[in-house]
């Protein structure tokens, strides 16, 4: 017996958690770096793409060269149309340092670390005896103290009174 074929909109529906109108509807397929992916058939040839990419094409229309689909909620994995909108690179990144999403997903640095580190090395502290402490690489701890990385990061904790 063979299995019925299903439409491309039937395969990517069945991989999201549809919510109320305005809430997240996150992707429950696959993913790579916390963002949904598929696998889609164009010419006989199979090529991955972003679940947030094609969802939106789908309901808005086609993305236009060099634009990237930004989530106005900051979920990754969620696929509800009315959160994404598209706008250029910078667009993107400004939204990532207004929103304090300047953090590699993977990073085990916080922002109390990135202070904690600043200063011991204002006081004398080997970057290297640092990057062991902290389990990162000494690269790292380079990039924290010359602010090439966690630049928004204050010196100072920021008192909220």
């Amino acid at each position: 017996m063979a299995w019925p074929k299903r439409s491309a909109e039937e395969r990517f529906w069945a991989k999201v958690e549809r919510k109320g109108p305005d809430e997240c509807w996150p992707w429950t397929g696959g993913r790579r770096a916390g963002y949904g992916h598929l696998v889609v058939w164009e010419c006989g040839r199979k090529r991955w793409v972003s679940a947030h990419r094609w969802v939106y094409a789908w309901a808005h229309g086609p993305i236009a060269e060099g634009l990237c689909v930004l989530h106005s909620c900051d979920v990754p994995e969620c696929v509800n149309p009315k959160h994404l909108r598209t706008g250029t690179k910078k667009e993107n990144s400004g939204d990532m340092v207004r929103r304090r999403r300047f953090r590699n997903r993977g990073s085990v640095l916080t922002e109390d670390a990135v202070r904690e580190i600043r200063r011991r090395h204002a006081q004398g502290d080997s970057q290297a005896s640092m990057a062991r402490e902290f389990g990162v690489n000494p690269v790292s701890i380079n990039a924290v103290v010359h602010r090439r990385t966690w630049s928004y990061v204050s010196d100072h904790l920021e008192s909220h009174s």
